[in-house]
């Protein structure tokens, strides 16, 4: 193994992860772009493979058909577990909603009870 510079020595970084209930909202914005994103990409991939003219018709429907391929690709890796989160995230916030107009509805009550007394 060669020598390398004092910069480039390996340094140990302490790192953990702090629990968490859900996906913070920059995470789930970010989540539901990377798809439009990834689908972005392979259109500019299959653009450049399209703009020779002298593509023979297997060659062309070759790329169309990995193009195709790519996408469906992508929509069952990201967008099922993407779809899958946000059911998850309206079912919390369904249940988060119903516990707030419990509270709510007992806060209204004590405070007639304290009008009333």
């Amino acid at each position: 193994m060669e020598d390398y510079p004092a910069q480039y020595a390996r340094k140990e970084v302490p790192f953990y992860i702090e629990p968490s209930k859900g996906i913070g909202k920059a995470c789930m914005d970010s989540l539901v772009q990377l798809p439009r994103i990834l689908c972005q990409e392979e259109k500019e991939a299959f653009s450049k493979t399209t703009d020779g003219t002298d593509l023979d018709l297997i060659t062309k429907l070759h790329n169309v058909s990995v193009y195709t391929k790519s996408l469906c690709h992508i929509t069952e890796v990201m967008s099922g577990p993407l779809i899958q989160a946000l059911e998850n995230r309206l079912e919390t916030n369904r249940s988060r909603i119903q516990t707030l107009q419990a509270r709510k509805l007992d806060i209204e009550k004590q405070l007639k009870e304290i009008d009333n007394s």
